[in-house]
């Protein structure tokens, strides 16, 4: 046990309501795991061992259709964590999970997770909220696919990225991920960054994407078919 996992779940959602002696006592329920870039956490199918929290690095969750194509589904970011519903439920992992940087993970045994659930209800309360929140996101995912272009959700996504002051996100994704990200294939991305920088909307150097006209863009991100 260290202060360092101590003093990261005393800021973590789910735990930060406990007191001081119950914190320890989850503290030695962690074990670490060092990450590296591009390293798999999870597969699809892989039997429900641990929760994982994100103590440093970004990693994202995604889906393979039988084809081979990728659906990014969200990215988990420090403080946040994964794994909860098999976890809970008993059932094989859903999802892919992959390192997008190098990172440092803490690990709870399903067992030990479950426990505390049972024996404290403000962390049931905790992850019932956390719950709450990727229902959203994943309703919202599901509007984005059923009701919007690729240029539509393209758009709601580069100006989200201009929202969240994320001046490095753009960088981050090579245009695979970012047709991952949007449930379509890197061509057309590729053709839909061209069209909108041949209307003015934007400008691409190096993989850096600069909004030049962001009323615009966001017009075409608000519209819905």
């Amino acid at each position: 046990m260290t202060t360092e996992v101590i003093q990261f779940l005393a800021n973590h959602s789910y735990f930060a309501g406990l007191d001081q002696a119950t914190l320890m006592r989850a503290a030695d329920m962690i074990a670490q795991r060092p990450v590296e870039r591009g390293e798999h956490i999870l597969f699809e199918g892989d039997a429900p061992r641990a929760v994982y929290l994100v103590a440093h690095g970004r990693f994202r969750i995604y889906r393979l259709s039988p084809n081979g194509r990728e659906q990014a589904l969200m990215d988990v970011l420090p403080g946040q964590t994964f794994n909860i519903v098999p976890a809970i439920d008993g059932r094989p992992a859903v999802s892919n999970v992959v390192a997008r940087t190098n990172g440092l993970l803490f690990t709870i045994d399903r067992n030990d997770f479950l426990h505390l659930i049972r024996s404290h209800s403000i962390v049931a309360e905790a992850v019932l909220i956390d719950f709450s929140g990727r229902l959203r996101q994943l309703t919202n995912l599901v509007e984005d696919l059923s009701l919007r272009t690729v240029s539509q959700r393209l758009a709601r996504l580069l100006v989200g990225m201009a929202q969240e002051d994320d001046v490095d996100g753009p960088r981050r994704f090579t245009q695979q991920e970012l047709a991952s990200r949007l449930g379509t294939v890197r061509e057309v991305i590729s053709r839909t960054l061209k069209s909108f920088e041949g209307d003015g909307l934007i400008r691409m150097e190096r993989h850096r994407i600069t909004i030049l006209d962001y009323e615009r863009l966001n017009a075409i991100a608000c519209q819905v078919e």
